[in-house]
C-alpha cells in the first residue's frame, strides 16, 4: 500500500512557506481588513518603511491611534510613577506580508 502525500505538504527538511493564506488561519496575527481606518493607514506605512530599508525585516514603532483598539493596557501597582506606550513590533515574512504584534513599553516619569 502506498502513501499518498498531503496536498501541500512540506518535504521532508524543507521549512515550511509562510504566506498570507497561513497567517489568515493563525489565531490572533491579523487583523479584520479595514481599508480606510487607521489599520490602512499602520499598514501603508509600513509597506513605505520596508521599500526604504530593503536589508530589514523588522522594526518597531508606536501604534496609530486606533489601530489597536481592544488592547487594554496592564494594570500598574499602585503608587508607580511610570508611563505606558502603545508599541507595535512589525515583521515581514516576504514582500508584502507583514505580521504586527502590539505590546506595552513601560518608561519611568521623571
Amino acid at each position: 500500500m502506498t502513501q499518498r502525500k498531503r496536498k501541500g505538504a512540506a518535504r521532508h527538511g524543507a521549512p515550511r512557506k509562510i504566506s498570507a493564506h497561513n497567517l489568515n488561519s493563525v489565531k490572533g496575527t491579523r487583523h479584520q481588513r479595514d481599508d480606510a481606518g487607521p489599520t490602512a493607514a499602520a499598514s501603508q506605512r509600513d509597506a513605505r518603511w520596508f521599500a526604504a530599508h530593503s536589508g530589514e525585516d523588522t522594526y518597531e514603532r508606536p501604534a496609530f491611534p486606533g489601530e489597536w483598539p481592544t488592547v487594554t493596557p496592564p494594570a500598574l501597582p499602585p503608587g508607580c510613577t511610570c508611563d505606558l506606550a502603545l508599541m507595535v513590533a512589525v515583521l515581514q515574512l516576504e514582500p508584502g506580508v507583514r505580521v504586527r504584534r502590539p505590546y506595552w513599553a513601560l518608561g519611568v516619569l521623571a
